[in-house]
């Protein structure tokens, strides 16, 4: 597919066409019923993928490649001018080539937007998100889903390959989509993005394993654990094999995990008044997952740790469970030397090994794990 510039808004245009899904094409705001044939259509879309004008020759194979030279060239003639009669500002015909004027004619087309969007998009460092967004409300479906032409196998072999590339270029804008909603803790955008990402590509996992983790950030286990079964049932039936190994070992992290997370917090000694602000700034720098660590200054005496226990217990009520190990507090006061860090807070996660030369390289394979 030529790259043809549609940075224009889909609304600016007065030819669009929509390929993705249903096919339909409007011309100065009105839906064209038809163009007289499903040849004619073809023909269009064809044209409208490449930018410079197809010799007639080439064209007349292309379409009807089991037919005489002569017989090719009629139906041409016949077609382009059913073509013509519809849309005759939009082409360009002469006695060699066909073609049509991108230059002065003003027209939009789903699936060339898409791939212009995320071919540039996918090549650079840092994506911008809102583009790929974009891109991806446009893939509303397939590329010609349900548009056959069975009178010409070029053209229904390279309706496939475009289907295939715009496809790939779709799955890898999600999986970066979905990857930025679930770090920034986003998750019912990341779960209506994972679960296109699966219905475009089902037998990647780790499209099923970005499910599996969004089912368990919203508080269904069973829903991941579920996920895994659909993943395993889908590859062995279509592949004959079993999920990586990385996929099985999250479905088995998920089966001993419990469904209430642990929440282990010290009683406060008066009931929690106000302070609002600060626990919505707590509770929005927890939800995105690029933030590790989150302090909160003040002078003695401020209520620091009344507000830090009063957040933590307010993040384990919501429903998206953002800290799936649970909450813990560790407190550290009258500690005499900051040796003992590793060891008090492996202590309070449970996890205090015997003899252990180097405790904090212990508590982090154990808080990594």
């Amino acid at each position: 597919m030529t790259t043809i510039d549609q940075s224009r808004s889909e609304a600016d245009p007065a030819l669009r066409l929509f390929l993705m899904g249903s096919l339909t094409i409007e011309l100065e705001g009105e839906t064209l019923a038809n163009l007289e044939s499903r040849t004619v259509t073809a023909m269009l879309i064809y044209l409208l993928a490449h930018e410079r004008p197809i010799p007639r020759e080439t064209l007349a194979d292309f379409f009807w490649d089991e037919r005489t030279q002569t017989q090719a060239s009629a139906n041409l003639r016949a077609n382009l001018s059913r073509l013509r009669k519809r849309l005759g500002d939009y082409l360009v015909v002469t006695r060699q080539t066909v073609g049509i004027n991108h230059q002065e004619a003003g027209c939009w087309v789903d699936a060339f937007a898409i791939e212009a969007i995320l071919q540039d998009q996918l090549t650079r460092p840092q994506p911008e998100i809102p583009a790929l967004e974009q891109a991806l409300a446009w893939y509303k479906g397939d590329f010609l889903a349900g548009f056959y032409l069975s009178e010409s196998q070029g053209f229904e072999e390279w309706t496939m390959m475009q289907r295939e590339r715009l496809r790939h270029l779709a799955v890898q804008a999600l999986g970066i989509v979905v990857e930025y909603h679930l770090q920034e803790g986003n998750y019912p955008q990341a779960l209506a993005y994972a679960q296109k990402w699966v219905t475009l590509d089902p037998l990647d996992e780790a499209a099923h394993r970005q499910l599996m983790w969004l089912h368990m950030r919203g508080g269904k286990r069973n829903a991941a654990l579920q996920q895994y079964q659909r993943c395993r049932n889908l590859l062995e039936e279509e592949l004959g094999v079993e999920p990586e190994r990385r996929t099985t070992d999250l479905f088995e992290r998920f089966q001993t995990r419990s469904p209430t997370p642990p929440l282990h917090l010290p009683q406060l000694a008066t009931p929690f008044v106000g302070r609002q602000r600060e626990l919505s700034q707590i509770a929005a720098g927890f939800r995105s997952q690029r933030r590790a660590l989150l302090t909160i200054l003040g002078s003695g005496g401020m209520g620091k740790t009344t507000l830090a226990v009063e957040s933590a217990r307010r993040l384990a009520q919501q429903p998206l469970t953002l800290f799936l190990d649970g909450i813990f507090f560790v407190s550290l006061a009258g500690l005499p030397s900051s040796d003992l860090l590793a060891d008090v807070i492996a202590a309070a996660l449970g996890a205090s090994p015997q003899n252990v030369l180097d405790p904090e390289s212990y508590l982090l394979d154990y808080l990594a794990d």
